[in-house]
């Protein structure tokens, strides 16, 4: 989860609980609002409509739009990524047969979660710089992760620059 994310997460668990639950509730009336509509053709005003309240409401949660993409977008990762992490994490090694796990976990949230993959696919490099980069580093987490399944003998090496870094 990204610092912002987290402060996101954080900020929310400080508030009281129906304020909590209308950021929550505008966030997933934002990933429907996505999911139907790219960055550019959805309003503050669509995502209002979708959670019944009305756009002041929105403003006063979130600083505008984009704010609400990114974090809509980065809770669609995260959603993604916990249910993956959760199931590599109750593997008794990173083998092959985890691996498939792994996989068969990735591709089964992507079925139960019809919305937010298409919100993700939608909106897949990011429409925003926040959510690029937080795209970009999703990526990259389990693109390195994926080396774990792999014997030390079949891991590919490292650029030396990469290796520098390590």
């Amino acid at each position: 989860m990204n610092e912002q994310l987290a402060a996101r997460v954080t900020f929310t668990n400080a508030l009281p609980p129906h304020m909590a639950q209308a950021v929550s509730e505008i966030i997933k009336a934002a990933t429907i609002v996505f999911s139907r509509l790219t960055y550019a053709e959805a309003t503050v005003e669509d995502i209002a409509a979708e959670c019944g309240v009305a756009p002041t409401a929105v403003y006063y949660h979130f600083g505008g739009k984009e704010e609400l993409f990114d974090q809509a977008f980065e809770a669609c990762l995260h959603g993604f990524s916990a249910v993956v992490d959760s199931v590599r994490a109750g593997a008794e090694t990173l083998d092959e047969k985890a691996l498939r796990e792994v996989i068969s976990s990735g591709w089964a949230w992507w079925r139960t979660h019809p919305v937010e993959a298409r919100f993700l696919t939608l909106h897949l490099n990011g429409a925003t710089p926040q959510s690029r980069r937080a795209y970009d580093a999703w990526q990259e987490r389990h693109a390195q992760r994926a080396f774990d399944y792999l014997s030390e003998e079949d891991r590919p090496l490292r650029s030396s620059r990469k290796a520098a870094r390590i």
